[in-house]
């Protein structure tokens, strides 16, 4: 017979076989070949597509075509054999046979039309194989758990060997399944539906522990096998360019180039008919005329850049790729998402300043070929659309993932899909594209195996350089510096330094060997290993101006580099933090350096860096004497530069604070013998340098300070927040246990007694305190400070020495007679009541015998204890008295943060600013405020609120002023901005966490427990243990805690939304400012949650509001009640009895009152303040100092209104403050009411203030 021969085709027609029936199985195989036209079909068509395996070139097998002999393989013969039917026809596409083979230009044009050719089928028949190692039972079990969710596996290696068949393996199948429109998997005589399969696989759930290669062979084609059924029917217009579009080329190529193939270049050609996009553009399409290496190099610029230089070749499936590339950040997370989804989610943590508000990144990603892990680097090629991920091999790095797809996103908060490519410009503007050498190797997989691959690696990169070896290390040199660049811009600073000096080690040895190479007769060649020593030199150039590395090489010996950056090195560059080599030389101590580069005369030795820090200033804070001489002997430096300028203002130290506090005494000596010295400077803080000498316990330079005589040892410092700060050297001294310090400053005899910092504590009570007793004695026989000086809370030292248990001082307090035993704070608690519930024994029996009061008297201050069940964790009044102070001061701190923040923003848009409005601003701010000496920050507008829309931000900041002055008065200046702030958060805190029943739990569980709670019978104190114990284990549950933290997350972001709409921040510090805020407000939940689980009932009163008149001025403004307030600006002498008597009015309140009704069991109805609410006062006309004041009448106060819970995912919306309060409405007799400050003769031991009237503001509240 005759050998079968092909017809030359058609244009847009496709050959087709009909496989004729035969009742004989046994029979040779007839087939007949037609032409068939693809074009004139918009659907699919009546015949079926076989998607199979070749198996070996030789071809034993011979069929019968159109009369003609055809020879086959074995596998394709058993695929006919099993699809022949005994009375039917089959009419099939089967490339082996519809294609000649032979004719290289049909076979490109016929392969380009493969997608569309299995598209157009009606059936793609997956051959899997002959029958065999129970295959046929394989498929059985996978079809059955399709159906039924498996209980009992069977023993799943006949599955396992059934999906390590051949064809699982190949690069075509994965085109063939991705075009069907209806899949059927066959193996022998036993078929299943394609989707069938894939379910039941999943059904399976399979472990590929020990089969960990076929996981992504097996999830990649059952994932497009599964697609199939949601596939149409009906394919549209197939003129032009046809195709799946899967995805890009490039991720198509990045998921399965490891897959097999008899020709190299399949592995793209068989993805191309797949592509989303069109890679004929550019130039890249099936030509089966061009080599693999062309091909291969194609395909790498088509999917970077067409600036690369590639080097490939036609026997290995590797390419080196060289090219700058920008250094964006490193992969933080990678989880798979279900096996069979074929997907991942990665994290990425950019390294770049533009995303410090988005730090993070998490993209859902197809799984690639080679496992992306944590650590991996993501880098940015030049003209790259796309990022890639690259990970260290040695000295060059591996391509992990060629093209990482820009989305989606699957996480809030984080960069936007097309963020990347939109902000390059932003990347290169703070990094430096570096040079990279990559290895993109398709034949390695493992990451054991491409740490088995360097050696290989290295020589396919140098082999150009053939026996030049000195060319060799050269190039070797270059790329590792390279490595160590780019592991600085990703702050693996350690890293980089290793490498950095492994290169520095072969560099210097290649520098000795350059004599012998120069020595050459070849000149060129003599020429170019100098031009690319002098590149390497400039490589280290960038890590810190050259002087970081010359730093190295100094003390690893390496002279000859020592020299070769010296000579190249720019004395006067500047870093990215502006910073100089003189600045670093001199920050580090290297006193060569700084002698060399004094000795230039090109170098200013006063320039600052951008955070205002001179040379002398880093070598003053760090101890150099030598180079603080260096620099002194100048005389063009500035011995007392503050450190800020006027962008960053800073902490404004001087060399001699920096010095004194760091303890360094012979720089202190320098610095004082220029006579050039401001002695009294003052930082940011108000501290000075004798201030922080003492602070940190420095003798000697405290001794060499006040030798000079021109210091003030009185000077205090002042606080970064009200009510702080304030204290003079000696309090420090004598808090800190430092007696020789404390000799020190009273032998100056310029010690002023009786001195209070701002919370009105002296020396004495400070040490009374920590428990100095040798302080104590020293400064009561030394100085006339009264012994038994009340603070702001009424606590005397004798109180606090008895709280603490302090014997000795004790006793030295009472040997004076000048101590009242039985004084009371302005919690009524007494000394004895202090020393016995802290259970300091000895100290009870002393104060007792030296008290005159009864023994009746004595016993009503003895605290009674309590018996609680353990886990409810039943506090006492000075753990929540301590936990709102805290709360407080950390609000506090955080607005500083915060405001400091926005001035170093505003500061920077003073040249925008005109001086007329400045000038207008100071001079308001002079004549308004009754300031010392906090300037107005500048760049701030006269009117920060004019440009807020949102009239409720509107009504918060003005419902923060109390005494009807503008809020934009106190918006304008530093510190009282600072009031503002704390007072707006305040009332926002309270207003969405301290008004809710169970912050944190969802408004049904709240509903129903105060439904349960009406529902009670009993007396009061039985209800309030119920609650407590109900609400302590609600609180403990996971659901509550994370509820907790989003309830917690969504206060957070209205509140910094809202102070941000005042003064906004630095954008690249803005993420860890609300992180900070975030901590605040869940301690501040956490509070809320406490008070509740308490069995006395604690209450955060309502912020204060004074009452308007009609036409919204002030009517009536709220009056200082010292039972009520504590006034915390610490201005004044004048204590809070006196404010009360002199009715000041009250300007601002920080922080709201809490009240106690019954005691820690729950039992009685007394009601206490805790905590009383933190006020400033108003200015006045008088001589006197500065005051405040207040409202006497609740009923002054408005309606209490709480908002709209902040939008975000929260549980709380809708509530009103009637639903959440946490004491129901009761009827309270008229002559039950104890009116303020008044106490009856029953309890007029218990040493609390009876606040009977504050049940009416309760009671006016809940309406």
């Amino acid at each position: 017979m005759e050998r079968y021969g092909y017809s030359k085709l058609a244009e847009g027609s496709i050959r087709l076989l009909r496989l004729l029936p035969d009742q004989d199985k046994q029979s040779q195989i007839q087939c007949q070949l037609f032409e068939f036209a693809l074009l004139n079909s918009h659907s699919t068509c009546p015949y079926e597509a076989l998607s199979y395996v070749w198996g070996f070139d030789n071809k034993p097998c011979s069929i019968t075509v159109n009369s003609g002999d055809l020879r086959i393989g074995s596998n394709l013969h058993a695929a006919l054999s099993s699809l022949r039917h005994s009375t039917l026809e089959r009419i099939i596409w089967i490339d082996a046979l519809c294609i000649n083979q032979d004719d290289m230009t049909e076979k490109g044009q016929q392969v380009q039309s493969m997608a569309k050719i299995y598209a157009k089928a009606n059936c793609v028949i997956v051959w899997l194989g002959e029958a065999a190692d129970e295959s046929d039972r394989a498929l059985l079990e996978i079809c059955g758990a399709a159906v039924e969710s498996p209980t009992n596996q069977e023993d799943p290696h006949k599955i396992f060997s059934l999906l390590s068949r051949p064809w699982f393996q190949r690069i075509w199948v994965l085109q063939e399944v991705a075009a069907a429109r209806h899949v059927l998997i066959k193996c022998g005589s036993t078929e299943i539906d394609g989707y069938a399969f894939c379910s039941g696989l999943s059904a399976l759930k399979l472990s590929y522990d020990n089969f960990e290669r076929l996981r992504p062979l097996v999830t990649s084609v059952t994932y497009l096998i599964r697609g199939a059924i949601l596939r149409p029917r009906h394919t549209g217009p197939l003129g032009g360019r046809f195709s799946l579009n899967i995805r890009p080329l490039s991720e198509l190529v990045e998921m399965y180039h490891t897959r097999k193939a008899t020709e190299r270049r399949d592995k793209v050609y068989a993805l191309l008919g797949m592509s989303s996009d069109d890679p004929t553009t550019a130039g890249l399409s099936i030509d089966y005329t061009l080599p693999w290496s062309q091909v291969f190099e194609s395909l790498i610029k088509y999917t970077l850049s067409h600036s690369l230089s590639v080097k490939t070749w036609d026997d290995k499936e590797i390419a080196v790729i060289r090219s700058k590339g920008l250094v964006l950040g490193e992969v933080c997370l990678v989880e798979r998402d279900h096996d069979w989804e074929d997907s991942q989610k990665v994290g990425i943590a950019w390294k770049h300043i533009y995303f410090e508000r988005y730090r993070t990144s998490v993209w859902k990603v197809q799984a690639s070929a080679k496992s992306i892990k944590e650590g991996d680097v993501v880098c940015l090629f030049q003209e790259a659309k796309n990022p890639t991920i690259i990970r260290p091999c040695g000295s060059f790095w591996v391509v992990i993932m060629i093209s990482l797809p820009t989305g989606p996103i699957q996480q809030k908060n984080t960069v936007p899909q097309n963020e990347v490519r939109l902000n390059v410009d932003q990347f290169r503007s703070a990094t430096c594209s570096r040079d990279l050498v990559l290895i993109w190797d398709w034949d390695t997989h493992s990451i054991e195996s491409l740490n088995n691959e360097e050696r290989r690696y290295e020589n396919l990169v140098l082999e150009q350089f053939e026996n030049d070896s000195l060319m060799e290390e050269l190039h070797k040199i270059a790329i590792l510096a390279n490595m160590g660049l780019v592991l600085r811009d990703l702050h693996k600073h350690a890293k980089s330094e290793d490498c950095i000096r492994k290169v520095l080690a072969i560099f210097e040895t290649t520098i000795k060997n350059r004599k012998d190479a120069s020595n050459s007769n070849d000149c060129k060649t003599s020429f170019d290993i100098t031009s690319d020593m002098e590149g390497i030199v400039k490589l280290f150039l960038h890590i810190k101006g050259g002087w970081l590395p010359l730093q190295w090489a100094s003390e690893d010996g390496h002279d000859a580099i020592v020299k070769q950056i010296l000579q190249k090195a720019d004395p006067n560059m500047v870093d990215e933090e502006g910073r100089t080599p003189l600045s670093w030389a001199s920050e580090k101590g290297f006193g060569s350096a700084v002698k060399v580069l004094l000795g230039t005369g090109a170098v200013d030795p006063d320039a600052r860096d951008k955070a205002g820090w001179t040379p002398l200033l880093w070598a003053a804070k760090n101890g150099h004497e030598e180079i603080v001489k260096l620099l002194l002997s100048t005389k063009t430096v500035d011995p007392d530069a503050k450190e800020g300028n006027d962008e960053t203002r800073g902490t404004r130290r001087t060399p001699l604070l920096l010095a004194s506090e760091a303890g360094h005494m012979e720089v202190v000596r320098l610095l004082l013998e220029t006579h050039k010295v401001d002695l009294g400077a003052r930082d940011e803080s108000g501290g000075t340098s004798l201030m922080w000498a003492v602070k940190n316990g420095h003798t000697d330079v405290v001794r060499l300070l006040l030798q000079t005589g021109k210091i003030d040892p009185n000077a205090s410092e002042e606080g970064e927040v009200e009510n702080e700060g304030g204290r003079t050297p000696l309090m420090w001294a004598a808090s800190n246990g430092n007696e020789e310090i404390v000799r020190l400053l009273l032998n100056t005899r310029r010690v002023k007694s009786g001195v209070r910092e701002k919370s009105s504590r002296t020396a004495i009570a400070f040490a009374a305190e920590s428990g100095h007793g040798a302080i104590v004695k020293l400064l009561l026989s030394t100085i006339r400070a009264g012994p038994d000086v009340p603070d702001k809370d009424g606590r005397t030292p004798l109180m606090l020495a008895a709280e603490g248990g302090f014997e000795e001082i004790v006793q030295l307090l009472l040997n004076t007679n000048k101590v009242d035993i039985n004084s009371k704070d302005k919690r009524g608690r007494t000394p004895l009541f202090l020393a016995a519930k802290n259970g300091h024994e000895h100290i009870v029996n002393i104060l007792a015998e030296r008290n005159e009061l009864t023994y009746q008297e004595l016993q009503r201050q003895v605290p009674i204890t309590s018996n609680h069940e353990d886990f409810l964790h039943i506090r006492d009044d000075d753990y929540f008295e301590d936990r709102c102070k805290q709360l407080f001061s950390d609000v506090q701190h955080w607005v500083t943060r915060f405001s400091r923040a926005g001035d170093m923003r505003t500061s920077r848009r003073r040249d925008e600013i005109d001086d007329d409005v400045v000038d207008n601003l100071e001079a308001m701010l002079i004549s308004q405020l009754d300031e010392r000496d906090d300037d107005p920050a500048p760049g701030l507008p006269a009117h920060l609120t004019s440009g807020i829309n949102d009239e409720k931000i509107i009504d918060r900041l003005d419902n923060v002023v109390l005494d009807g002055t503008d809020v934009d008065i106190y918006l304008s200046d530093r510190s009282h901005r600072r009031d503002v702030f704390t007072a707006m958060i305040m009332n926002m805190i309270w207003e969405f966490i301290f008004t809710r029943y169970l912050f944190g739990l969802d408004r049904h569980s709240r509903q129903l427990l105060k439904s349960l709670e009406r529902q009670l019978a009993g007396p009061p104190e039985a209800g309030r243990k119920w609650r407590a114990i109900t609400l302590t284990l609600l609180s403990q549950r996971e659901t509550a805690r994370r509820q907790l933290s989003l309830d917690a997350e969504a206060v957070t972001n209205a509140i910094f939304q809202t102070v941000c709409a005042v003064l906004s921040p630095p954008t690249n510090i803005r993420n860890h400012l609300r992180t900070q805020l975030q901590l605040v407000v869940l301690d501040a939940a956490e509070l809320s949650i406490e008070m509740r689980t308490q069995k006395a009932e604690y209450m955060m009163l309502p912020p204060l509001h004074p009452e308007y008149d009609t036409n919204g001025d002030l009517a009536a403004p709220i009056i200082f009640n010292a039972d009520m307030m504590n006034e915390c600006s610490a201005r004044t002498e004048i204590s809070n009895e006196d404010l009360q008597a002199h009715e000041v009015v009250v300007r601002m309140a920080l922080f709201p009152l809490l009240v106690k009704k019954g005691g820690d069991d729950g039992v009685g109805d007394d009601e206490i303040v805790i905590f009383p609410a933190q006020v400033l006062i108003a200015p006045q006309d008088t001589d006197e100092a500065e005051v405040m004041a207040v409202p006497e009448n609740s009923e002054r106060e408005r309606e209490l209104e709480v908002a709209a819970f902040p939008a975000g995912n929260i549980s709380l919306v809708t509530e009103t403050s009637g639903e959440d309060s946490m004491l129901e409405a009761s009827d309270i007799s008229r002559n039950e009411i104890v009116e303020p400050g008044r106490t009856e003769s029953s309890n007029a031991g218990s040493g609390k203030r009876r606040l009977g009237w504050v049940r009416e503001i309760l009671t006016k509240v809940r309406k």
